[in-house]
C-alpha cells in the first residue's frame, strides 16, 4: 500500500541499505530454518512475537508524511524483499513448495490486501492506536504462549 501512496518519496530511499540486508537476512534465515526444529522455531516466533507486541505498546509510530521520507518507511518494502529472498532460497536449496501452502498464501495475500485497500479510506490516527492497543498485547499473549510450549 505505500507503494502505491508514497510512491515519489520512496524515490529518494538509499534501496542498497533497504535491500541487500533483507535479502541476505531472508536467504541466511531460511536457509537454516529448513534444518532447524520446529521446537526451535517456535520459540524464535514466539520471542519475536513478544518483541513486536513490545514495540508496539512501548514505540510511538511515525505518522506517514507526503514531503520527508523517513526510513521507517522502507521497512515493508524490505520485509517483502526478505520474503521473496526466503522463498527464492528454498526453492534453490532442493525443497519444493506444497500446492496447499502456496494457495494459502495467495488467499492470504488476497485478504490482506483488499482490507488494507478498504480500511485504508478510514484510516486515522486515532484509529492506529486503538488497533495498536489491541495488537500488541494480543501479540505478546501469542509469543507467551509459543515460549510455553517450547520450555
Amino acid at each position: 500500500m505505500m507503494l502505491l501512496r508514497q510512491r515519489e518519496v520512496l524515490k529518494h530511499a538509499n534501496w542498497r541499505v533497504v535491500i541487500i540486508p533483507a535479502v541476505l537476512g531472508g536467504a541466511a534465515g531460511r536457509a537454516l530454518a529448513i534444518d532447524a526444529s520446529p521446537e526451535l522455531l517456535i520459540g524464535v516466533l514466539g520471542g519475536y512475537a513478544i518483541l513486536v507486541g513490545l514495540r508496539l505498546l512501548l514505540v510511538k509510530p511515525i505518522p506517514e508524511r507526503d514531503d520527508v521520507s523517513h526510513e521507517v518507511w522502507t521497512a515493508p518494502v524490505a520485509a517483502l524483499s526478505g520474503a521473496w529472498a526466503a522463498l527464492f532460497t528454498q526453492i534453490g536449496l532442493g525443497y519444493p513448495l506444497e500446492q496447499g501452502s502456496l494457495l494459502l498464501a495467495l488467499y492470504l495475500f488476497t485478504v490482506i490486501a483488499l482490507t488494507a485497500l478498504v480500511v485504508g479510506k478510514v484510516w486515522s490516527p486515532k484509529l492506529n492506536h486503538i488497533v495498536t492497543l489491541i495488537v500488541g498485547p494480543l501479540l505478546i499473549g501469542v509469543g507467551v504462549k509459543f515460549l510455553a510450549q517450547v520450555l
